[in-house]
């Protein structure tokens, strides 16, 4: 059996429909750092790669590096969550996405350093999925009023 549970309109003063996306201004920037981080290494020094005269299947390889932290992220997501300050952890986040971008484009490119090159993409991606996500979730206390409370968070950190 499921029971599903749904807030009448006006029920809830404090959350917004489903529908409803509040403060894309304020929001939008939060995921910056995880985006910068991709399309730096993906376009900006694949590119840089390839003119310094590293081989495609190396630069492949780097771009694969890119996408593998994400899909791991469920292993380490739930600890990240539940331990610290969200803001802490975006301010850690968006400042090792900024430091490894930073090093990475004053690093020599040569095939001797992709090992840096991929320990460094994987910080980006550690640090830079997760800054949007803790900082978005402290609103959890307004969650707990609501009646959808539950499946509420629930859905939002799906």
């Amino acid at each position: 059996m499921t029971v599903h549970i749904e807030a009448q309109s006006g029920d809830d003063p404090l959350h917004a429909s489903a529908g409803t996306i509040r403060r894309p201004a304020i929001f939008a920037p939060l995921f910056a750092p995880f985006g910068v981080g991709s399309g730096y290494v993906s376009v900006t020094l694949a590119y840089l790669l390839g003119e310094a005269g590293l081989s495609v299947a190396i630069i492949a390889t780097l771009i694969a590096v890119n996408a593998w932290p994400q899909t791991v992220k469920m292993l380490w997501a739930p600890f990240v969550d539940t331990i610290g300050n969200p803001k802490a952890w975006y301010a850690i986040g968006a400042f090792s996405v900024g430091l490894c971008i930073l090093a990475m484009s004053i690093m020599p490119k040569t095939e001797a350093q992709v090992p840096i090159f991929m320990a460094l993409i994987v910080v980006i991606h550690h640090q830079g999925g997760r800054p949007a996500g803790p900082a978005m979730t402290h609103q959890p206390a307004l969650h707990r009023r609501s009646r959808v409370g539950v499946l509420v968070a629930v859905r939002e950190s799906i």
